[in-house]
């Protein structure tokens, strides 16, 4: 379909003309106008729209001589036709269907229903014309192989044709077989490079002749010296062997080799025939199914243990839940409880308090009881984060936010560990609202891990933390860049970055799952998350999302 459809409106009220107009107008359709049969047949023969809106009651000639018109040329007959009438009986709608109309509208006009079935239609001629052209570009390409089939076939007779008046049949197996062939005298001197050799090598078998064997296939490091020439011209190769096939442009194969001596009367060699197979996919399958093997291990791993975490994770958030309930209340009562202590305490002197002096516990029990209420939520937390990485939960709902938003949030909640960790902390928002599709909360997840991890790094207080939301609207992509010039990650470690419980910092309490998550959330809303990192001068982690595009 062209870049702007074109529709054409078939009506004598002129009234009813404009209203259409305005309805059809805020859609990105080429809109013309007739106000009689006549005019209409003459104007589709030449212009041949996408679409036709035709009245039936017209003088002169009506909507259904106008369709019978269009659709008895083979030129317009493909053109989709939606009546337009105040007629209510069936009987004329089902003429309307017989002659060829995909739909009809009544008057008076709902203005969505118009729109609707107009744009309803528009993308079906839109699904067949692309359904056209893909069958041209189909029909194209058949031809194309059959002509390449021919070509093919016709080549291959051409070699059976040669194959056949060979005179020596040994010589036309070796010269034919699929099999790389090489046959080598006894001071390992090439006498035969048969096609399939020519194929893989790139070499002509004229390049080739009385070059010695292993100047075309590198020895393998596993034979010893007996596997070379020696001075008396014997050769020792073992029976079966791999070894890897550089063709003349640089291109590796590799091939399994087996070889078989032919004698004389006397037992004694004359020739080694190498016969060899291209095994190279075969490798590679084999690496592949390999690797998949493992994925599968590993991801029948991670769901064993996702069991087993939410299980854990409930099991400890009931008594810690207990204890975030009850140590606010107990320091509360204590609090309560200080006056009067302090009022013994100036009256009757120190005194204990479970074997310690009231003078030293009065500062450290309010600060045991905050210890025991942060390292409580510090439990939630990690729960938290166990619970979702079990969940692996990608159905959340998604909506149209700013990515903006979404930083300007994850810093805001994050303000006292950034103070805490930099004097030197930057962010610089786009100038216009990044549009994305996700979740909010999931994503504001996201970068608060990469903030703390960023804090995290820091070794040192003038070590400074740097963000930046941007776009490329060349490529559609909205960006979130966070830099740290905090201690740098190892590239061993770097490797394991989105493993599951992975962590340098099990020590203060990582519990290795932060990045394993940002890494599933980010692949749920089709981004990408990159890091990039030196020792001793700082981290870069990069995260792209795709921009939401305006209609």
């Amino acid at each position: 379909m062209a870049e702007s459809p074109i529709i054409l409106i078939v009506d004598d009220n002129k009234s009813s003309i404009l209203i259409l107009n305005k309805i059809l107008e805020k859609n990105n359709y080429k809109i013309f106008n007739v106000f009689d049969g006549i005019q209409a047949v003459s104007f589709i023969k030449e212009t041949k729209p996408d679409l036709i809106l035709l009245d039936i009651m017209m003088p002169e000639m009506d909507g259904f001589e106008v369709c019978s018109h269009i659709k008895s040329n083979p030129e317009t007959k493909h053109i989709s036709i939606i009546f337009i009438t105040a007629l209510q009986d069936a009987v004329n709608k089902i003429k309307g269907f017989e002659m060829g109309a995909v739909d009809y509208i009544t008057k008076p006009f709902h203005h969505n229903e118009i729109s609707a079935r107009v744009k309803t239609h528009m993308t079906i001629i839109e699904m067949k014309n692309r359904l056209n052209s893909q069958n041209v570009y189909l029909e194209q390409k058949i031809d194309e192989k059959t002509k390449e089939l021919k070509k093919e076939l016709l080549a291959k007779k051409e070699a059976e044709a040669q194959m056949r008046i060979e005179k020596n049949f040994t010589a036309s197996i070796l010269e034919n077989a699929p099999a790389l062939i090489i046959a080598i005298d006894m001071e390992g001197k090439i006498l035969r490079f048969n096609k399939a050799c020519e194929i893989i090598s790139g070499y002509h078998h004229k390049e080739v002749l009385n070059k010695y064997i292993w100047d075309i296939i590198p020895e393998p490091e596993s034979f010893n010296n007996s596997s070379k020439f020696s001075s008396n011209y014997q050769l020792c190769i073992p029976l079966t062997f791999e070894s890897q096939f550089n063709n003349k442009y640089g291109k590796k194969h590799i091939i399994s080799w087996t070889n078989k001596s032919i004698e004389n009367d006397y037992e004694s060699n004359l020739e080694t025939i190498l016969i060899g197979i291209d095994i190279t996919e075969k490798r590679k399958a084999e690496i592949e199914l390999e690797k998949k093997q493992k994925q599968l291990i590993q991801a029948d791993k991670m769901a064993s243990l996702g069991t087993l975490v939410t299980g854990v994770a409930h099991e400890i958030n009931t008594p810690n839940g207990v204890i975030m309930l009850n140590t606010p209340s107990l320091l509360k009562y204590y609090k309560g409880t200080e006056k009067i202590l302090e009022n013994y305490y100036k009256s009757h002197g120190d005194f204990d308090m479970g074997g310690v002096k009231y003078s030293k516990l009065k500062e450290r029990i309010p600060y045991l009881f905050n210890q025991i209420i942060e390292n409580s939520r510090r439990i939630k937390y990690i729960i938290m984060e166990l619970k979702d990485f079990a969940r692996q939960d990608n159905t959340k709902q998604k909506t149209i936010i700013d990515l903006n938003k979404i930083v300007e949030s994850a810093v805001s909640l994050l303000f006292n560990k950034i103070k805490k960790s930099t004097k030197n902390f930057i962010v610089e928002y786009f100038k216009k609202p990044l549009l994305i599709n996700g979740n909010f909360q999931r994503l504001e997840q996201v970068c608060i891990n990469t903030i703390i991890n960023a804090c995290e790094a820091l070794t040192d207080f003038n070590q400074g933390i740097f963000i930046e939301t941007y776009a490329n609207n060349n490529e559609n992509q909205v960006f979130y860049k966070i830099i740290d010039q905090g201690s740098g990650i190892s590239q061993e470690n770097m490797n394991h970055l989105f493993d599951p419980f992975f962590t340098t910092k099990r020590d203060s309490g990582g519990t290795g799952i932060g990045l394993s998550i940002s890494h599933g959330i980010i692949e749920e809303h089709n981004g990408l998350i990159v890091f990039s990192s030196q020792l001793n001068k700082g981290t870069t982690c990069t995260i792209s999302l795709p921009m939401k595009v305006k209609n």
